[in-house]
């Protein structure tokens, strides 16, 4: 173990701002702040080589197309949809509460991208997914 390379304490030099010797080359510091996406495990038939998958390497020609929907809850004796693009629901009064309702569009395809408070009592609610 004594024959182990010397490496910078690179963290330690950007969380504390201590110089780096001279004698050591200079870290690169990354410029990108965001988180980088996990990566995938790997499949048994995966290549080692380069981990690029070449059929992935290639744009689509098509962009993904995308379905939007608004829907309006009502606050009565608890949150209900009573809207779905401005199209009122017929007995929405007995209808889902909003848990519900929303693990049924999860269960469609639909995630919901923003939500925007109409007063006390409404609020609306975005949603989209891919066409199929």
């Amino acid at each position: 173990m004594s024959n182990r390379k010397e490496t910078p304490d690179v963290l330690g030099e950007i969380l504390n701002a201590t110089p780096t010797p001279a004698t050591t080359a200079p870290a690169a510091i990354p410029v990108k702040l965001a988180s980088a996406p996990a990566p995938r495990p790997r499949t048994a038939g995966a290549r080692a080589s380069s981990g690029v998958n070449p059929s992935k390497t290639k744009r689509s020609a098509r962009p993904s197309q995308w379905e939007y929907m608004s829907v309006r809850f009502r606050d009565y004796r608890g949150w209900r949809p009573r809207s779905v693009d401005d199209r009122e629901l017929p007995g929405w009064k007995e209808g889902p509460l909003i848990q519900e309702y929303l693990n049924q569009l999860g269960v469609e395809g639909w995630e919901m991208v923003g939500i925007v408070s109409k007063g006390r009592s409404e609020r609306d609610a975005y949603f989209k997914r891919l066409k199929g």
